[in-house]
């Protein structure tokens, strides 16, 4: 029968501060054959903390080892000298705690398999998740700087039976000051993106094999603004763990893409991807329902002649695109709010919904700006070749008011905007800003009174004045 042995290596800390949480120094691993019996549930394992500097007035921990097989679980802590105190507490659980968190080394008490150990004045205690209790007394070495505490009994090998309690992801604990934590072979502690990323590909690789393998062209994106806490269960939700959101895109064959997105979780410390979705689709453009016309907008701005284009990766019927809450609601509300002034030739949308955050190469849409007269068409495209194209034409509900012959702060003979008083602003210039500061004009104003639209945007803060700095 084949032996098994591994080693982990443990971070040590020191409450007492003499010790830094990095000064672990070296790791020794020590030669172990074990033959695993064919029902034992887990191989065996060895966890293992070396530190070569002891502690003055503490205890000075070295090596702490937790075995499961052959029906038996062996606690083992190893001091370089005598401990002051031989009181001991070591979790050995299935899952760390807030597993989103990578500050938090410590292993969840409170996940459904855990085996709760605890040593005080010799006599070492355990307690099983399926509610099962052991004592046993511990075997001192000769130089009272090891200690081991043997269990072995039918309940422990019951509650550990394949496909029953499995608690080998993670262990932590404290010996008289000095704490410790790591996980087993194998096994993750904490989400992060490139956790995350490694199960969406393993479960594209197993869902499409050398279709997602083998092509090139292919965008993968589980990033850290979207991992989330665990959340508890109540009287209306049954909780949920720790899980990262995730989306991606391949291209398929041909023209044709697959995109989709899912949830990466840990599972006794293995990564893997749930709510699994995805979709096939082309990137060419196809029209959208929208209507021609479009008025109520700000400015007494209305809209004509309004076609909208998009890529059918983007939804059908472009729903990512039309409504309330769009991508072209976007472009058409700054182009009545900076009304009669002309858009920039580059302009950024993003896609609206929540948990956007991070998929920038998804969502955010640089806009290449033409216009022809009063017609404006927005040529937008993402970084994964999704894209769209809104036109339409601007035209004024009513018509601006004709400048006064005598207009306040002009000169004689001069033709001054009659929305602003105590300057004579040009009413065909294209845009104005305030003398003095960050705008780029072409034309520049100081202080003046807003006594009617505002539509050179130079009143930030609405008072009536405007450039009053």
């Amino acid at each position: 029968m084949a032996a098994h042995f591994w080693t982990i290596t443990l971070r040590r800390f020191s409450r007492a501060g003499r010790v830094s949480v990095n000064a672990l120094l070296g790791v020794f691993v020590a030669s172990l054959l074990i033959a695993v019996p064919a029902h034992a549930a887990a191989p065996a394992v060895s966890v293992v903390l070396a530190d070569s500097i002891r502690d003055e007035g503490a205890n000075d921990l070295t090596r702490v080892e937790v075995t499961w097989a052959q029906s038996t679980l062996l606690i083992g802590v190893t001091y370089s000298v005598p401990p002051q105190t031989s009181a001991l507490k070591l979790v050995v659980s299935e899952a760390a705690l807030d597993e989103h968190d990578p500050d938090v080394e410590e292993c969840d008490p409170g996940a459904d398999g855990v085996l709760d150990f605890r040593a005080s004045n010799g006599v070492g205690t355990i307690d099983v998740s399926d509610g099962s209790r052991l004592s046993v007394v511990g075997q001192w070495d000769p130089t009272r700087t090891s200690v081991r505490y043997a269990f072995s009994s039918p309940e422990l090998s019951t509650a550990l039976a394949p496909g029953k309690l499995d608690p080998f992801t993670c262990v932590s604990g404290d010996a008289g000051g000095d704490d410790f934590y790591g996980g087993f072979p194998g096994k993750i502690l904490k989400l992060s993106p490139a956790v995350a990323v490694e199960a969406l590909r393993a479960d594209l690789s197993r869902r499409y094999g050398a279709q997602f393998e083998a092509t090139p062209k292919r965008w993968l994106a589980c990033p850290k603004e979207e991992i989330l806490p665990a959340v508890e269960a109540d009287e209306t939700f049954d909780g949920g763990p720790a899980l990262v959101l995730c989306e991606f895109e391949f291209r398929e064959s041909g023209k044709t893409f697959r995109g989709g997105s899912g949830t990466a979780v840990l599972q006794s410390g293995v990564p893997v991807l749930t709510n699994f979705s995805s979709r096939a689709y082309t990137k060419r453009l196809r029209s959208c329902r929208i209507a021609p016309t479009k008025g109520g907008c700000v400015n007494g701005v209305r809209l004509t002649g309004r076609k909208l284009r998009a890529a059918e990766s983007l939804g059908s019927p472009c729903r990512w695109l039309v409504g309330g809450a769009s991508m072209a609601q976007d472009l058409e509300s700054e182009v009545a709010r900076r009304y009669p002034r002309p858009m920039p030739s580059r302009y950024t949308v993003g896609l609206h919904g929540t948990n956007r955050a991070g998929f920038d190469d998804s969502v955010r849409f640089p806009c290449r700006v033409t216009r022809r007269g009063a017609r404006y068409t927005f040529r937008c495209r993402n970084r994964l070749g999704d894209v769209f194209v809104h036109a339409f034409t601007v035209s004024h509900k009513t018509p601006r008011a004709k400048a006064p012959k005598k207009p306040s702060g002009g000169g004689p003979g001069r033709s001054c905007d009659p929305n602003y008083e105590g300057a004579c602003l040009d009413p065909n210039a294209s845009d104005y800003d305030c003398s003095g500061g960050s705008g780029d004009g072409p034309r520049y104003t100081g202080r003046v009174r807003v006594v009617g639209t505002d539509h050179y945007d130079l009143d930030r803060d609405g008072n009536g004045i405007a450039c009053e700095s």
